[in-house]
């Protein structure tokens, strides 16, 4: 089966004025990809997941594609127009009206976007995000959003990971329910040690967040996913400080909240210092062991830590955390066992989702630890996985309703 998607690829222009020298960069700066390809996993039919159905005539896409490109600042129309135009030409996709794409949705990604909001080109490379709407119809209030940060082992970091066309990709689940994906990275090894990478996390939620009106996003339904490394940077925007700056000469982007609404975390490392000694700690110094790198280091990056000390504001204590793990669940301190990675182990799920039940009430019903004992071969498909974590994520949702 043929599939395929359309990319729009667009960088803001920060802190310039508008004019002729700005048209001139949208224009340039807007690109146009199609991808696809004969990939029999990319039928949304066969993935189990219940996925909503989409409106074939609405003009919503053109509505936020309008403003985007437009947005807030005077725009271009006549850019716009081309944008739209080209789209069609290219995709056979009638954005007034007619059938959705073969992916059932147009894919309007801010590629690359810095999220630091600084628009210095001497910025690291991997503090970008791009962002994929459906085409279906908005929802009152804004759709909700997924921030996926992707990467792993704090030694990868790329939006270039999900692929919005493979039913494996999470996208896939979470456009066929109207909701908006963000795929952030964030900095790596070897240049970037602790608290680097999780910094960004929160710094990624203040730039989505502010733009969320442009895009059609509800500010306050913004949740997180994470996995291995990912979480560990992800939990940082869930329960570390709020990163709100309220101060005159803040940006408007750091004025916003960094805090989301529920995160799931995969496999990632609450607790460091449970960690036998001999553990590299390359996240922290390169070529140390977790042995060289003192107690209140290991506790400052912990988020069975730094989410429960007695200063934490409250709001921290309000954010359900799903925990999926697998294998075993082994005991401190943790050291490499045949077929095991450390920081994966299912202890960080239990010691995390423990000590989120010592809070209040909320969390017995709202937060989950989902084990699976088994690993390698007999461990639950991650497909599995996903599916429970969406259905969670849509009760999370219908909580607040």
């Amino acid at each position: 089966m043929d599939r395929g998607c359309i990319i729009i690829g667009q960088r803001l222009w920060r802190g310039r004025p508008l004019g002729l020298v700005s048209a001139a960069c949208y224009a340039i700066m807007a690109v146009f990809l199609a991808c696809g390809g004969n990939d029999p996993q990319t039928d949304l039919d066969s993935f189990p997941i219940e996925t909503a159905g989409f409106d074939s005539n609405t003009n919503d896409t053109e509505t936020l594609l309008s403003d985007v490109l437009v947005g807030d600042e005077g725009g271009h129309p006549d850019i716009l127009q081309d944008v739209l135009g080209d789209l069609e030409d290219s995709s056979g996709l009638d954005l007034s009206g007619g059938e959705p794409s073969d992916c059932e949705y147009v894919s309007l990604v801010f590629s690359a976007e810095d999220y630091t909001g600084s628009g210095e080109t001497t910025n690291d490379p991997h503090q970008i995000l791009d962002i994929y709407l459906p085409t279906g119809e908005l929802s009152d209030g804004g759709r909700p959003v997924v921030v996926l940060f992707a990467g792993g082992g704090f030694t990868s970091s790329s939006t270039a990971q999900v692929n919005p066309c493979n039913e494996l990709s999470l996208a896939v689940p979470v456009l066929a329910r109207q909701w908006a994906l963000v795929v952030v990275s964030y900095r790596i090894l070897p240049d970037h040690h602790w608290p680097e990478s999780e910094e960004d996390a929160p710094r990624a939620i203040q730039w989505v967040r502010y733009r969320a009106s442009s895009l059609g996003l509800n500010p306050d339904r913004i949740m997180g996913y994470g996995q291995s490394a990912s979480a560990i940077v992800g939990l940082y925007a869930a329960l570390g400080p709020d990163q709100k700056d309220t101060a005159p000469s803040a940006s408007p982007w750091e004025q916003q909240s960094s805090r989301i609404f529920a995160f799931a975390n995969q496999g990632g490392a609450t607790d460091w210092t449970i960690v036998d000694a001999s553990f590299n700690a390359n996240h922290f110094v390169s070529g140390a062991t977790m042995g060289n790198i003192p107690l209140a280091t290991l506790e400052d990056a912990s988020a069975t830590h730094y989410g429960f000390r007695p200063d934490t504001e409250p709001l921290n204590q309000t954010i359900p955390i799903l925990s999926i793990y697998q294998g075993p669940i082994g005991s401190a301190p943790l050291g490499d066992e045949p077929g095991e990675k450390v920081q994966h182990n299912a202890l960080f799920g239990e010691r995390l989702h423990a000590k989120l039940l010592t809070l209040d009430p909320f969390h017995a019903s709202h937060s989950e630890f989902y084990h699976d004992p088994n690993s390698g071969d007999e461990a639950i498909p991650q497909a599995e996985k996903i599916q429970y974590m969406m259905a969670w994520f849509e009760a999370r949702l219908a909580d607040s309703d």
